[in-house]
């Protein structure tokens, strides 16, 4: 697995106010062992899900421009940074539609498994654990949850970049069902053929159909 971008915001909605209040990180993560072996674990993990559902991006980039962002960072007319920064803030304007919804990490991964290149969008969760010092004491550690992924898109550039719809190239998780997250992504689900509803969606090569 190659990273060739990955950046986490944070969306905090536990205060009084109704759209939350949003921390843009400035730049992407800093390339690391240890980013690498997160985007592996999630594409793993991914890979280990069922999709609720995949599909295309909506063809209105002006109501849904996540896409069109996502261009302009394929072309280079934008960084990483930038996208992400734009797709969060957009997020954010989704929120107060959502009243359950306090919160939560959202990070962006550009990577890459062999000849497939892949976005990865995951609004992600915190949980409690425990981390062992080097005295060998106990402590209590957030971490991020990476076992329930309520809500995530992979989207294969590699499929995508190809032009036209002849397979679908975004895989969806919605479990939580907390944020309009099909709205912010801009997702069109493709019809499921009746010899293949209920089955688990194949992932290589390219996501695309057996």
């Amino acid at each position: 697995m190659l990273v060739h971008n990955c950046i986490i915001h944070y969306v905090d909605k536990t205060g009084e106010s109704a759209s939350g209040q949003l921390y843009l990180r400035d730049s992407v993560l800093p390339e690391s062992k240890v980013v690498s072996q997160l985007i592996e674990y999630l594409h793993d993990r991914f890979d280990d899900a069922t999709p609720t559902a995949r599909g295309f991006f909506n063809s209105d980039e002006d109501t849904y421009p996540l896409s069109r962002w996502l261009q302009e960072y394929v072309e280079g007319d934008v960084d990483f940074a930038g996208f992400s920064q734009a797709s969060t803030l957009h997020l954010g304007t989704l929120i107060p539609k959502s009243d359950a919804y306090s919160g939560g990490h959202v990070l962006f991964a550009h990577c890459s498994q062999g000849i497939t290149e892949y976005l990865y969008i995951a609004v992600l969760q915190r949980r409690s654990g425990f981390a062992v010092t080097q005295e060998l004491k106990v402590l209590p550690s957030l971490q991020l949850d990476l076992d329930r992924l309520g809500m995530t898109a992979r989207i294969n550039l590699s499929l995508w970049e190809t032009g036209g719809e002849s397979a679908p190239y975004i895989s969806f998780i919605d479990g939580q069902s907390q944020v309009p997250f099909a709205e912010f992504v801009g997702f069109n689900e493709a019809p499921c053929p009746s010899t293949r509803c209920g089955q688990s969606l194949p992932t290589h090569p390219g996501d695309q159909n057996e």
